[in-house]
């Protein structure tokens, strides 16, 4: 991808802000299942390295947790 794309891989907060609802989930069996890790990805954008990736697109513990319970189900 790129260091210039992979900061705008999942970009929850231009989402948020164009009006764009999402779902938060897990990928399993590709990804184990770990919903207190995504909600931790979706607000941190932490790579293993340590790195943030895209600071711009992090969301709120509260925001991602609600895309991972209440907007998923709308969804599904």
């Amino acid at each position: 991808l790129g260091p210039t794309r992979a900061k705008r891989m999942d970009p929850l907060a231009s989402a948020l802000a164009s009006g764009v609802s999402f779902a938060l989930h897990n990928d399993a069996p590709v990804t184990p299942l770990n919903p207190l890790f995504t909600l931790w990805v979706a607000s941190k954008r932490q790579t293993r390295d340590g790195h943030i990736l895209g600071p711009q697109e992090r969301i709120s513990v509260s925001r991602a947790l609600r895309g991972y319970t209440i907007d998923a189900a709308y969804q599904g």
